[in-house]
């Protein structure tokens, strides 16, 4: 992939929701999973193009953490 084509992505309509969720959580260095959750009716989800609804971000716990 090229600058110019990296310059076109776009990133999803989330990726605030997802920063603000970090932001809530603790997390250790390493490799974290994010649950994000879209609506039925999703265009995403039925594979006809980008995100269109508001999902829910969440970030679940560590394991043995609060």
């Amino acid at each position: 992939m090229n600058r110019k084509q990296r310059r076109k992505m776009k990133l999803p309509g989330y990726t605030q929701k997802l920063l603000d969720a970090v932001k809530d959580v603790q997390l250790t260095p390493g490799l974290h999973i994010a649950h994000i959750m879209h609506d039925d009716w999703c265009a995403l989800l039925a594979g006809t193009g980008p995100c269109n609804c508001n999902p829910e971000v969440r970030i679940p716990g560590l394991p043995g953490r609060n």
